[in-house]
């Protein structure tokens, strides 16, 4: 016989020869459908577009045929003809589907791929906020799906489930909290998605230290106050966790506490008026003139006295020096030493140039920080006459006297030689151990010999000079 028309499986066939009739169950089955392909292969996740589906044995005129999109069923399914079916697309998410028919419970299913079109982002309402998080952004775009078992939201790489749908094209939800700045993505059904701009949680505000100032060795726990400093760190890593600088230089240690708190070690430094920055991912916080190094202090010097010549290497003795790369410079009274040592935040090294004058302070200059002592620390040894190259002269005076000794000082500080109160003619420096002297008129013997250079530092030598005793040669009158 020949076989009409139709749809099923396992159905009987039953002959019938006059007026009588067999059957044998079960004993015939259609061909179950064939998919080649759906036209179009993608749509709006929104439905509501007819798709086409070629292939054969879709069954007869009777058949009432049903398809699905993966797990979506068809809004309305129609049988066209043997080779053609329509399917009304339901509203859906999701790539790579692939589509089945159910002809009278003959189930096939296509090799060919269908996909609901991907989810576009087109603006977010809200493009910065505390890291506190808590705020409402509404995101607007396509694709976006109506059905809340398909979507999620991530800021960078958290992801956000719980979210308003408004509808296809609008997403309303709450910012977690966080740090940093982040693309906004959105997933449909493992249909990724994200925007170029960023959604930015705002910079650390820095109001308030406990200490505004230490020393400059540093280990001072600082306390900032401020705001946005952001969750835990812990949730994050290392490098979007909090970071403190003082002026230029990284502190110690930079601990949590809370949104709005906290806790660094100040490093070792100096300077004056520096800004604190904390640093959170790339977002960066300042406080200006927050923090200064402590002034260095001086408060002895060993030894405490030297030849005028110089050359003497002393110790400073104070605090607040810096370290080791500190540029530091000492001074007697006025005059700079000769190359400066950092030996601790306590103490330094330096070697006297030539002076005079005693009772002189010192200062010690760290970074442009100057600190000079109160007292006076330090003297140049007064000056020594020993030895004259005439021990005696006439009571006119004008004759040249050589004086010997040390700590003269230097040309240009004046000197004076004086023979008892009587200062002499004029005196010329030749040397820190030699002085020419003129002498003044006088008289009488066992002179004290005395020199004067610079305030106050006088040096003497006793019976070092007599004038020549009173000569008879004649006399007017031999009797009377």
């Amino acid at each position: 016989c020949r076989i009409g028309a139709g749809d099923g499986t396992m159905l009987d066939v039953t002959v019938v020869a006059e007026g009588q009739s067999g059957s044998l169950t079960n004993a015939f089955t259609y061909q179950k459908p064939n998919i080649s392909h759906v036209s179009p292969n993608h749509a709006p996740t929104t439905g509501y577009v007819s798709l086409t589906v070629y292939g054969s044995n879709f069954g007869s005129g009777n058949s009432q045929p049903s398809g699905r999109i993966g797990s979506t069923v068809c809004l309305n399914t129609t049988r066209i003809n043997d080779s053609t079916i329509e399917c009304l697309l339901a509203p859906g998410a999701g790539g790579s589907l692939r589509f089945s028919a159910n002809v009278s419970s003959q189930l096939q299913t296509s090799p060919s791929l269908f996909s609901y079109n991907s989810p576009k982002l087109s603006n977010i309402s809200v493009f910065n906020g505390p890291t506190t998080g808590s705020i409402f952004i509404t995101i607007s775009g396509s694709n976006m799906a109506s059905n809340p078992q398909y979507r999620a939201f991530g800021l960078g790489r958290f992801v956000q489930s719980n979210i308003t749908m408004f509808s296809d094209s609008s997403i309303a939800l709450k910012i977690p909290d966080g740090v940093g700045n982040h693309q906004v993505a959105v997933t449909v059904a493992a249909q990724f998605t994200r925007r170029s701009t960023l959604f930015s949680f705002d910079k650390p505000v820095l109001v308030a230290v406990n200490f505004t100032n230490g020393p400059t060795t540093g280990a001072v726990n600082v306390t900032i106050a401020g705001s946005n400093f952001g969750p835990s760190p812990f949730l994050y890593p290392a490098s979007q966790r909090p970071v403190v600088r003082i002026g230029q230089t990284v502190t110690e240690l930079t601990v949590w506490v809370s949104q709005s708190s906290l806790v660094c070690r100040s490093p070792g430094g100096w300077g004056a008026g520096l800004a604190l920055h904390a640093s959170i991912d790339l977002n960066v916080g300042n406080f200006t003139n927050a923090y200064t190094f402590d002034m260095p202090e001086v408060s002895a010097v060993m030894p405490s006295n030297g030849p005028t010549t110089g050359h003497v290497r002393l110790t400073v003795f104070g605090s607040n020096f810096g370290d080791s790369s500190s540029v530091l410079e000492t001074s007697i009274g006025f005059t700079d030493c000769n190359s400066t040592v950092f030996v601790s935040s306590s103490a330094v090294t330096c070697t006297s140039q030539a002076g005079i004058q005693a009772n002189l302070a010192l200062a010690v200059t760290a970074e442009g920080q100057v600190a000079r002592s109160t007292s006076q620390l330090w003297s140049y040894d007064r000056p020594g006459p020993s030895s004259v190259s005439l021990t005696n002269g006439p009571t006119t005076g004008s004759t040249t006297v050589s004086v010997f000794g040390s700590n003269f000082g230097m040309i240009g500080y004046s000197q004076q030689v004086a023979f008892a109160a009587t200062v002499g003619q004029s005196t010329v420096f030749v040397s820190d151990s030699s002085i020419l002297c003129k002498l003044p008129t006088g008289s009488a013997s066992d002179r004290l010999l005395s020199i004067s250079a610079g305030l106050a530092q006088i040096g003497s030598l006793s019976n070092a000079f007599s004038y020549d005793a009173p000569s008879v040669s004649a006399s007017q009158w031999t009797n009377g």
